[in-house]
């Protein structure tokens, strides 16, 4: 096997999951009915394009904890829609989740992605009280690509964009299957052309790039960070590194069992699954079965 035919072993999940069209086609059905059987909002824009738009699942009490999620599909495809099923149970354990929609490479650049996600979250910050949201409650969460783009919000200048007197706009970040090192992605040829980055261009683009970590991680940062067991090398080596990178501020990081890049996915959305348990942890909830209390 020569060095192409790894990488797309290790970084392209459809290679490795021979059912993952089945899976993908699960979420649209259970998205679906999630959109019938919920208050939701839909196709809100934060921006000018037609993809520059997010959902809402208002949580049923005013100011609730807000969750953000990006989806992944390696900033080129997927869309917040097969999602929906997970804005619903997080509304359902009093959680007002925002699933958020953005750009394709190789049509606009990963930089532009990163500033669409950045104009999502202003949108958010100034009008989720709008929708049962609470500004001063803010989680981020992420999948693959979008665990990519959710640890790098976790570097922006907040502070500085939104007049705030902490730079942390959000309580704490929970990636899954994420991307922290894109280096290798330019060396593998399913994806490389259209991410279209130099390897300089990715080592600065990446989240553990160690000349601007220092200065913009503050110590009060909180990260989780989960992966199936099931997964490609590469996904295992993204959070090795994650892990060897952040130390101070990666409070948890987790194998799930028996589950691969797509059915993490699944378990985002199971109220009774250990993924779904560390999020509402990580928000400050504890589910047990029934009812949704606050750990103290």
């Amino acid at each position: 096997m020569d060095s192409d035919q790894a990488l797309n072993l290790a970084y392209n999940p459809r290679l490795v999951v021979a059912d993952h069209q089945e899976v993908m086609a699960r979420w649209r059905i259970k998205s679906a009915q999630a959109r019938q059987d919920s208050i939701c909002l839909l196709d809100i824009p934060y921006g000018l394009s037609a993809l520059e738009a997010l959902d809402i699942f208002p949580a049923k009490e005013s100011y609730a904890p807000t969750l953000l999620f990006i989806h992944g599909g390696y900033w080129r495809g997927s869309d917040k829609s097969e999602y929906s099923f997970i804005g619903k149970a997080l509304q359902d354990a009093g959680i007002t989740a925002v699933l958020i929609n953005y750009a394709f490479v190789p049509k606009v650049s990963l930089p532009t992605i990163i500033q669409q996600i950045i104009n999502a979250i202003i949108w958010v910050y100034q009008h989720i009280e709008e929708y049962s949201g609470n500004q001063d409650r803010l989680f981020l969460s992420g999948h693959s690509a979008g665990g990519y783009l959710a640890t790098k919000m976790m570097m922006t200048p907040w502070q500085e964009l939104l007049q705030l007197n902490d730079q942390n706009l959000f309580q704490a970040c929970f990636t899954m299957s994420g991307l922290y090192d894109l280096e290798p992605l330019t060396r593998a040829s399913f994806i490389a052309a259209d991410l279209g980055l130099t390897s300089s261009q990715a080592q600065s683009l990446s989240v553990i790039n160690q000349s601007i970590l220092k200065n913009v991680l503050s110590k009060n940062v909180r990260i989780y960070a989960a992966i199936g067991n099931d997964e490609g090398q590469g996904f295992h080596d993204q959070q090795d590194l994650l892990k060897r990178h952040w130390p101070d501020v990666l409070v948890r990081s987790f194998i799930l069992q028996n589950c691969n890049h797509f059915t993490i996915m699944d378990e985002l959305g199971d109220k009774d699954s250990l993924l779904f348990q560390a999020v509402l942890q990580m928000i400050g909830f504890t589910n047990d079965r029934y009812s949704i209390k606050k750990i103290k």
